[in-house]
């Protein structure tokens, strides 16, 4: 249908400023957020996939029906909360201001949805779709008054009188597809008397089809449904011809008959005298007057309509549904963003997304030149981040994933530090590592934040929880090998507080004690520590973890009164082995440990075992530095080193016993082999 220059530009055209910086409300059931995601997940796979084969040709047909399908599927969420709302709140009478509002909402939001999925990506006939659309979201309340209202009037003894007002529901009942109640109507107001006129009529509508009824057997053949058209519009014209011309059912008859270009023009069609609005003279005038217009030419429809409707008063939905089949689609964003809560973002992003795979959204504005796809899919992400519910922050991170461009990928990043710093459990922590490690972010994020998050847990006294972590940044830090240094430091500054230490020793003492100590790291040490999904399996590189590990296993066999020759050679090997530990602490273990066990005498340690010992308490009291400052008087220590290598040498000559064999200088030892080379200390 060619547009008319003469129209002027309607007045329904014109938008109001929006602003889109006005704060949504997001009061969506989570189900419904959860199913509007799972659907818009499944279909990004999809499109990811049709685009990595567009090089090589890819099926139009296929394409579109997969968009298609998609937008369908978005409704069903909508439509199952709505549904939900209907039956367990407004039915039960549980009904509050906010549920209505969400209710009505809803509705509003699937009928906006369903006109431009019709007029963009459906290819059924459009008029029968479109008055479909029509009658289902602003038309059933219209349809059920008007059936009540004609079956008191046909009861009447004048309801068939020219002046009556059975005729003009007729005539609205027959634009809106109802023949069959038109019928009904006019055989109750006729049945006691016999007229000509209206066994004509009554006869013709008995043949008549509806046009939902032709549109669902000619599907998508719109050739052989326009044929359909042409029959039914003939014989209403023949019928039409041979009506008196002042009967009042020619007003039906010419609901089926149509009209010429030249009486449209003139506003003689039955949508201009019947239509209330100027969308419902739109969706009429296709309908009855153009069935035979195509989807692209239906602007120019709309343009000739608007022209009709300049007085009328409109308001921001008719603005909307306006823009809609116009297909202007700035305008419609603006209207959208003016009126937040009527059309919340967990709607419009999925709308935007649809419209952005049919190729129907406009070029990125703004300085930072976002695409409105990825400007609506970081003010949904980030509202979701707010949500109560973690589970439903996660899915604001998984949506900034399939964004296109930088800004997207910067806010990714932004939502992903307050994602860790939001973890409460090691579980929540190690599930937002593992999308780290998926986006690759894992070494350029996640230390920081496993070093963030270990000193939250060290304030709130979790020692446990704080190395575990600390330990994990130390894995993700990389390439700098001084980093293996943030360990042994952190230990340092923990010891040297005594509530923090004496917590981290409880951390670190096992709850079994049938675990060999050469055996290191211990079982429950090692699951403690291990590497999370994607970290390089390196061990810790760090002495005075080892220090404290194994004098925390020592501590706990003596402590549940196991012999000291258990744990005693141990606590030797510890301090002379290398592994460096704590001043404090090694001063405390030779002089509140080890020597008041050795002075009760005894065999607690073998040859080698009790020199080493003399050997390195030799060195501690020779240091210049004396960086580690022994209490007990010289003498003393002396006489319990002599009597403990006394009584080793005495044990290992005795029948039976085996002297052990001298070990080479002290050095690492073990340790090791617990950390490879490069122990730190």
């Amino acid at each position: 249908m060619a547009s008319s220059s003469a129209v002027a530009a309607p007045a329904i055209a014109a938008a109001p400023a929006a602003s889109s910086s006005r704060s949504r409300k997001n009061v969506a059931p989570e189900a419904l957020l959860s199913g509007l995601f799972q659907n818009f997940a499944a279909f990004q796979a999809q499109a990811r996939d049709i685009q990595k084969h567009s090089k090589i040709g890819v099926d139009p047909g296929q394409a579109l029906n997969l968009l298609a399908q998609y937008s369908c599927r978005f409704a069903e969420p909508l439509l199952a909360a709505r549904k939900e709302i209907r039956e367990n709140v407004i039915l039960r009478g549980k009904s509050t201001e906010s549920t209505r509002n969400m209710y009505d909402y809803l509705g509003i939001n699937l009928a906006v949805w369903e006109l431009m999925h019709e007029l963009t990506l459906s290819t059924a006939i459009s008029p029968v779709k479109l008055l479909q659309w029509y009658r289902r979201h602003w038309l059933e309340e219209d349809v059920r008054t008007w059936w009540q209202e004609g079956s008191k009037v046909a009861g009447e003894s004048e309801a068939l009188a020219p002046k009556s007002k059975l005729w003009e529901i007729a005539v609205r009942l027959a634009l809106a597809d109802q023949p069959a109640e038109v019928l009904a109507l006019l055989k109750r107001a006729g049945s006691n008397t016999r007229n000509s006129q209206l066994e004509r009529v009554c006869d013709f509508l008995q043949q008549v089809c509806t046009l939902e009824s032709l549109g669902k057997a000619r599907g998508t053949d719109r050739l052989n449904f326009l044929q359909d058209i042409g029959h039914i519009k003939d014989a209403a014209r023949i019928l039409l011809n041979e009506s008196p011309k002042d009967h009042p059912s020619r007003a039906i008859l010419e609901v089926y008959a149509g009209c010429s270009r030249a009486a449209y023009d003139q506003g003689e069609d039955i949508a201009a005298k019947y239509a209330r609005t100027w969308l419902e003279d739109f969706i009429f005038s296709h309908a009855w007057v153009w069935p035979d217009l195509p989807r692209n030419e239906l602007r120019d429809l709309l343009q000739v309509v608007a022209g009709r409707h300049e007085k009328e008063e409109i308001d921001t939905m008719d603005k909307i549904q306006y823009a809609v089949v116009a297909q202007d689609l700035p305008m419609l964003f603006s209207l959208t963003d003016s009126i937040p809560d009527m059309f919340p973002l967990y709607f419009i992003t999925h709308f935007v997304d649809i419209l952005f795979y049919a190729g129907r959204m406009p070029a990125a504005e703004g300085p930072a030149g976002v695409s409105h796809r990825d400007r609506y899919l970081i003010q949904y992400a980030k509202e979701l981040s707010k949500h109560s519910n973690r589970a439903v922050r996660k899915m604001g991170l998984e949506y900034l994933k399939y964004g296109t461009e930088d800004p997207c990928f910067e806010a990714l990043k932004e939502m992903l530090r307050e994602f860790c710093a939001s973890a409460e459990t090691d579980e929540e922590m190690t599930e937002a590592l593992e999308i780290l490690h998926e986006l690759d972010l894992l070494y350029s994020i996640g230390g920081e934040e496993c070093l963030s998050r270990s000193n939250r847990l060290r304030s709130e006294g979790k020692m446990g929880g704080c190395l575990r972590w600390a330990c994990q940044a130390n894995l993700l830090v990389g390439g700098d090998r001084s980093k293996d240094y943030l360990i042994s430091e952190l230990l340092d500054d923990i010891a040297s507080k005594e509530d923090e230490f004496n917590s981290l020793l409880a951390a670190l003492t096992p709850l079994r004690t049938d675990e060999p100590l050469k055996k290191y790291p211990p079982q429950e040490l090692e699951e403690m520590l291990a590497p999370i999904t994607g970290a390089r399996a390196a061990g810790v590189r760090s002495g005075r973890l080892y220090f404290l590990v194994q004098y925390a296993r020592c501590r706990s066999l003596r402590l549940s009164a196991q012999p000291a020759s258990v744990w005693a050679p141990e606590l030797v090997e510890l301090l002379v082995s290398g592994a460096a530990g704590p001043a404090s602490l090694r001063r405390q273990i030779l002089e509140e440990e080890l020597l008041p066990v050795l002075e009760e005498g005894g065999s607690i340690l073998a040859t080698d075992e009790a020199l080493n010992l003399m050997w390195y308490v030799q060195q501690v009291q020779t240091d210049p530095l004396a960086r580690l400052r022994l209490t007990w008087p010289v003498e003393r220590t002396h006489q319990v080193m002599g009597l403990c290598l006394s009584n080793s040498i005495l044990q290992e000559k005795l029948p039976g016993s085996h002297k052990a064999a001298t070990p080479p200088l002290p050095g690492l030892g073990d340790a090791s082999k617990m950390f490879g080379p490069g122990l730190k200390a």
